[in-house]
């Protein structure tokens, strides 16, 4: 007879060749439930198109759409209000420049109160929607800090939360006013290699765990997602302190690290995989849209149809496949309905895709 003990280190091991494998046919053997969903309304997008987009959930009538900048959108904005039965534009927000009220580059979108925020690393600025007033303005962050902040997430008026090189470090935390800073959470190391080599190679595992953060809608925790290294963590940000909650590192890049040559550091060799493209939440939920394909000749590898579902607390809810790939998603505060970017491949153009939950 096993002994608890020994269960559950075969578990162990069962679920780390799970988890390390690529191919989604694998997926729902470590969800405890799957679900296929079949979206119940398609709304055609025919005023704008947008490369390598992000979604939002604002309203009940209406997603931010965005794209990662300036040259990536048909149009001369980087963000714009979409309704979600329509797929009209409703506003445009976000004009491409380097202007006091113009932005570069949307790096990630989150919610800061009642406020839709679009975080700008390369000029550093932040896009405030707030939709109950129908106003946007762009706020300048005065930091003070030499390390780089991606997709920065605004905690206060005057804290913003990040993840980065930060000197071996994940998160930071920073205070825009006096650029007190607290960084914490140890950087994953690369595999295979030595700590000399990682050390030398330290911008190449930067860009390896490039990737995106979602904001809790009303709490501050937030989700790292990997774009090319399978790895996903949870951190709460408590004063200045941050506290991971659980990390999930299940298919890590494997092979030479080569800086820009690496497939894994700049995606563009065919057999580097992509993981998690988009990801979105709920007060109680995670969702991570996962791809799981290799760099072809087309963009097939920035579409997916399956959607990772977590709590807060990292544990595995479902996985969903949706009934037709999709660049990105969105999710309502209650989990009644999720909201895909998708495009048509008869038309081309963008579509927004609603499935029930």
């Amino acid at each position: 007879m096993f002994t608890a003990a020994l269960k559950y280190r075969i578990l162990s091991v069962v679920l780390v060749l799970m988890l390390g494998c690529s191919s989604r046919n694998d997926f729902d053997a470590y969800f405890p439930e799957k679900v296929v969903l079949k979206s119940d309304n398609v709304v055609p997008v025919k005023e704008v198109y947008l490369k390598f987009p992000m979604m939002y959930n604002v309203t009940d009538t209406s997603l931010m759409v965005a794209a990662a900048a300036m040259n990536l959108s048909s149009g001369k904005h980087l963000a714009y209000l979409i309704s979600k039965n329509t797929g009209k534009v409703l506003k445009e927000l976000g004009e491409g420049g380097r202007g006091p009220q113009e932005i570069m580059t949307v790096n990630n979108l989150s919610g800061y109160g009642k406020l839709i925020t679009a975080y700008d690393g390369t000029t550093r600025k932040i896009l405030k929607y707030d939709p109950y007033t129908d106003s946007a303005w762009v706020q300048n962050l005065n930091f003070k800090q030499k390390f780089s902040y991606r997709n920065a997430c605004l905690v206060s008026e005057n804290k913003v939360f990040s993840y980065g090189q930060f000197g071996g470090n994940m998160f930071g935390a920073s205070d825009l006013i006096t650029g007190d800073e607290h960084f914490d959470v140890p950087q994953p190391e690369l595999p295979d290699l030595s700590k000399d080599q990682q050390a030398a190679l330290s911008l190449a595992k930067s860009y390896a765990y490039a990737g995106r953060i979602i904001k809790h809608p009303t709490a501050d925790k937030f989700a790292f997602y990997g774009l090319l290294a399978g790895y996903f963590q949870i951190v709460e940000l408590n004063g200045s302190a941050i506290k991971p909650i659980m990390k999930w590192d299940f298919a890590p890049p494997k092979g030479k690290i080569v800086f820009k040559v690496d497939a894994y550091v700049w995606g563009s060799d065919k057999t580097a995989t992509f993981r998690f493209l988009d990801g979105t939440s709920s007060e109680k939920y995670l969702y991570l849209l996962y791809s799981g394909k290799t760099n072809e000749n087309d963009d097939s590898m920035n579409r997916s149809k399956y959607v990772f579902v977590l709590d807060w607390e990292g544990k595995r809810v479902r996985l969903i496949e949706l009934d037709e790939d999709a660049y990105c998603i969105a999710v309502d505060r209650k989990d009644k309905t999720l909201f895909a970017l998708s495009t048509n491949q008869t038309s081309l153009e963008h579509e927004v895709r609603r499935f029930p939950l």
